[in-house]
C-alpha cells in the first residue's frame, strides 16, 4: 500500500515521498531546496500525482499511481472490496473473545477492588477479595464458628489486612460476618460475570456490534442466585 506521501513519479517509475524523489534529483547533480514546490518539482522530472478520494468499502488499498495519456498526468488509484463471509467470521469471533478475555479482566479486578466493609467499632474498611485474605479468614472463619456462644461480646481477637496492607485487629464477631459477607459478594459478583457470558456467547452472526458492552465495574447481581455456601467458581473460557 502506497501512503499519501507517496505522491511524485518521474518516467514513469515511482511513486516516490518528496524525500525520495529529492534524493534522485540531487543524485543527478541536480541543485534542489531543502522543500521546493511543485513546479520545482515538475522541473526536475518529478510529477505530482493527482490526489483521487478513496472509496468507501471493508478492504481500501492504494495502488499505484495510474497515467492518464490523454491528460498526461498521474492519479492516485485504489481498490476497494466488501469482507468475505469467512473474514467476517473471523472478525466477530476474534471480537468475541477479546470480550470474554475482558470480561475474566473486569471479575478480576472489581474482585480485587473488593468492598466496604463496617466493623463493630464503626472502622469502615475496604476488603479485597486476595487468595491470601480469603484463605486466612477461611481459617478463622472456621475455627471461630466452632467456638461456644457467649452471649456477650467475645473479646477474641485476630488480625486482619485490609486492602491497604495495614494490619489491624478484629473481633470474633467481625471476622464471622466479614467472611459472610466477601462471600456474598464474590457470589454475587461471579454471578453478574456468569450472566454477561451468557449474554455473549448468545451473540450470533458476525455482526459485533451486537456484542454487549462491558461495564466499567461488575455490579453484583442481587439477589444472590445460591444460598451461601461453596463460592462459585469464576467463569472459564
Amino acid at each position: 500500500m502506497y501512503g499519501s506521501q507517496y505522491m511524485y513519479v518521474a518516467d514513469k517509475s515511482g511513486p516516490y515521498s518528496k524525500a525520495e524523489a529529492l534524493a534522485h534529483a540531487r543524485s543527478r547533480g541536480l541543485m534542489m531546496p531543502s522543500d521546493p514546490s511543485d513546479v520545482v518539482m515538475g522541473d526536475a522530472g518529478f510529477s505530482r500525482v493527482v490526489e483521487v478520494e478513496a472509496p468507501t468499502g471493508d478492504v481500501v488499498t492504494q495502488l499505484p499511481p495510474v497515467y492518464n495519456e490523454e491528460e498526461q498526468r498521474w492519479y492516485q488509484a485504489w481498490d476497494s472490496r466488501d469482507y468475505t463471509q469467512q473474514e467476517r467470521e473471523d472478525i466477530f469471533t476474534s471480537a468475541r473473545n477479546s470480550r470474554l478475555l475482558d470480561l475474566s479482566n473486569l471479575l478480576t479486578s472489581t474482585m480485587s477492588a473488593g468492598m466496604a466493609f463496617q466493623f463493630a467499632d464503626d472502622r469502615v474498611e475496604i476488603m479485597g477479595l486476595s487468595a491470601a485474605t480469603l484463605f486466612f479468614l477461611n481459617d478463622s472463619y472456621t475455627y471461630f464458628k466452632g467456638l461456644p456462644a457467649t452471649g456477650e461480646y467475645d473479646p477474641i481477637y485476630t488480625v486482619v489486612k485490609p486492602q491497604d496492607g495495614n494490619d489491624f485487629t478484629a473481633s470474633k464477631e467481625d471476622v464471622v460476618k466479614l467472611y459472610e459477607e466477601l462471600m456474598d459478594f464474590r457470589k454475587r459478583v461471579v454471578y453478574a460475570a456468569v450472566q454477561l457470558r451468557e449474554q455473549i456467547l448468545a451473540v450470533t452472526g458476525t455482526d459485533v456490534s451486537q456484542l454487549p458492552m462491558l461495564p466499567v465495574t461488575l455490579e453484583p447481581a442481587t439477589p444472590a442466585p445460591v444460598p451461601y455456601g461453596e463460592p462459585t467458581e469464576p467463569p472459564q473460557e
